[in-house]
């Protein structure tokens, strides 16, 4: 069961459908990479803030240390607090970035001493005036939401130690806002994706078109193979059928020959028995007519495999038609079997081969005359349409099974038999080739209408065919 099943998977092509996803392995695994890439960009880029930020303020304080040594002011602040032109120099430089929220110092003791904003001067900062330590931004670096540093609004607080003597007097602090920081970090992160998502959607796109065509054609080579497959059965019946229609056809005329050799010789080997001149005449014409039968199947079954259509001119369909039925006039009377054609029928083109179709209609009337039987009545109508003609031919016999009339036109399955056994065939071949239909359907109330549609010939060159 497995190996059907591998193999029905196989035949199918529904594994070319899969094999179109495999590109899409390589394309996540470059998504992955690069999505690590693009948050390791960001991750630099607010590194690369914080430091550029951190010395900055490092400037600051290296200045603020030289300040107070200059002064002699430590460790007291409150002169350097108090003197606008030393606020203005220490905050000038910290305000050149839009980002920053705020720049301070801080002493030990948690209490503010200078602030870009004077109204926060002199307040405690308090336990909880941080929300969280950025680790990976290097020293000191923590979010801030709310608090007397940043007004409430959401920060990165970056500080530096100020030193005196090698004691620790103090912090330097400013903070980056989260808010412009963010939006600094979706550019880097947009700025980055763009370079790898388009790409990455054409090849979804390409991988799902393929997807979709390897799926229509696995599914097309499905359908043709099950066609395939469903034509070579119906081939092999055919051959099939025609094996023993060809194996009864010839097993008759075989065992008449049989028959008139036994009594031809039973007449040479006894000299008693005598054999009329006539009995002699009628034993060897008998056979000759049996063999002629056989020859007559073999080149019947020759049309019917290696088929030559001749050549293809244009002819007046009524007027074959008419010619067709003088030509049956006499086996019509013997069997009493009434043809009605009507009288005035337009002239109905048709490019067809003249002696072929001439053999077509011939097979067609043979069929109708034995179906209806002695005193039975034939109705040929002949119709136009805008690219094609059609001819019915009604008898008015038994009407036949529908599985019947579904397999009329295959090798011995005309009924009643008649000739061969391939006239029927042949015809359906032929009218196929010329791009034709040919069909058996019920007449009501009783009887058979074989409808054959022939494409009907242009009219600038039946103008000129007589």
């Amino acid at each position: 069961m497995t190996k059907k099943w591998a193999s029905w998977w196989k035949r199918s092509g529904r594994f070319l459908a899969i094999l179109s996803w495999l590109p899409l392995v390589p394309l996540v695994i470059v998504c992955v990479v690069a999505f690590r890439a693009v948050d390791q960009e960001q991750h630099q880029a607010f590194q690369s803030s914080a430091a550029e930020l951190r010395t900055r303020l490092i400037r600051v304080a290296t200045q603020l240390e030289m300040a107070m040594e200059s002064t002699e002011l430590f460790p007291e602040w409150q002169p350097l607090k108090d003197d606008p032109r030393v606020r203005a120099k220490w905050f000038a430089s910290l305000g050149e970035n839009d980002r920053q929220l705020y720049a301070a110092i801080v002493d030990p003791a948690g209490r503010i001493i200078v602030h870009s904003d004077p109204q926060t001067d002199g307040q405690l900062m308090g336990f909880t005036w941080y929300d969280q330590v950025v680790p990976d931004s290097g020293y000191g670096v923590v979010k801030v939401k709310d608090g007397p540093l940043s007004h409430g609004r959401p920060a990165y607080d970056v500080r530096v130690p100020i030193l005196q003597n090698d004691n620790v007097i103090g912090e330097l602090r400013s903070g980056l806002s989260a808010d412009k920081l963010d939006l600094l970090l979706d550019r880097v992160y947009w700025t980055n994706i763009k370079s790898f998502i388009v790409p990455a959607c054409a090849s979804l796109g390409i991988a799902i078109l393929a997807y979709y065509a390897l799926t229509r054609l696995a599914t097309a080579n499905e359908r043709c193979s099950h066609a395939t497959t469903t034509l070579m059965a119906e081939h092999a019946r055919v051959l099939e059928q025609i094996a023993g229609g060809l194996a009864h056809e010839i097993r008759n005329p075989l065992h008449a020959i049989r028959l008139n050799l036994h009594v031809l010789n039973k007449w040479y080997s006894r000299s008693s028995a005598q054999l009329s001149p006539e009995d002699l005449a009628s034993t060897l014409t008998g056979s000759s007519a049996e063999v002629d039968r056989i020859e007559q199947i073999i080149r019947d079954l020759l049309r019917y495999a290696i088929p030559e259509y001749g050549q293809c001119v244009p002819l007046n369909l009524v007027t074959e038609l008419q010619a067709t039925v003088n030509l049956m006039r006499e086996d019509l009377k013997q069997k009493d079997t009434e043809l009605v054609l009507p009288e005035s029928l337009p002239a109905t083109w048709v490019n067809v081969d003249s002696s072929t179709l001439r053999q077509m209609l011939i097979e067609l009337f043979t069929f109708a005359q034995n179906n209806a039987g002695p005193k039975g009545r034939i109705d040929v109508v002949v119709a136009q349409g805008d690219t094609h003609c059609e001819l019915d031919i009604t008898d008015s016999g038994s009407t036949l099974s529908e599985d019947r009339r579904v397999h009329l036109f295959e090798p011995f399955q005309a009924t009643p038999q008649t000739g061969s056994g391939f006239g029927l065939a042949v015809v359906k071949t032929y009218v196929e080739w010329v791009g034709g239909t040919i069909q058996c359907v019920d007449h009501y109330p009783h009887g058979n209408s074989i409808r054959m549609r022939l494409p009907r010939h242009a009219p600038q060159y039946s103008q000129g065919a007589s």
